[in-house]
């Protein structure tokens, strides 16, 4: 049944999946198209794919981070963190991610383009960051902490957001 599923994906679209393993696959139609190995023995915690390219990221708790040719499973570029990573995001221009470490007190800005870091935003308890589109702004928020947006290009927090009762959950920008 999958396979015939596959075979109604065109060319066009891929699907991204991963499971308790240190890899990733890549699906297009006719079955498996490319297996992205990340070779360090820990589980892909997270994926994306990058905007408007054919490559996707990948990221293990190790703090290791990989862009991928989905086309070729060739790694384009590795991300090394000094810190586990939590949750990871690419911008909606696919120029930029930003990481959340496993304690919460960091979040380190990529340019994917040349694999350098920009600013690390210092933070209190920030679990999960969102782009504000192509702004060069960025929300963070956790358990126990307000939602704060950050000027991405100086590292500064320019606001907060502040009004609900415990940690945020969840946060969506358009």
């Amino acid at each position: 049944v999958a396979l015939e599923v596959l075979d109604r994906i065109s060319f066009r679209h891929r699907v991204l999946t991963s499971s308790d393993s240190s890899h990733a696959v890549v699906w297009g139609a006719g079955g498996v198209r490319r297996r992205l190995e990340h070779g360090d023995g820990d589980v892909v915690k997270g994926m994306e794919f990058l905007p408007q390219s054919d490559a996707a990221l990948t990221w293990t708790r190790d703090g290791t981070a990989v862009v991928w040719s989905t086309s070729t499973g060739e790694a384009l570029r590795v991300l090394r963190h000094n810190h586990s990573v939590q949750a990871l995001q690419v911008s909606p221009g696919g120029d930029l991610a930003a990481s959340c470490s496993q304690d919460g007190l960091k979040v380190t800005v990529w340019d994917l383009d040349r694999a350098v870091v920009l600013p690390v935003l210092e933070t209190f308890d920030a679990r999960r960051v969102e782009f504000l589109g192509l702004t060069g702004l960025a929300l963070t928020w956790g358990r126990g902490a307000p939602v704060v947006l950050w000027d991405l290009s100086s590292g500064e927090a320019v606001g907060e957001l502040k009004g609900h009762r415990g940690g945020v959950g969840l946060v969506r920008a358009f």
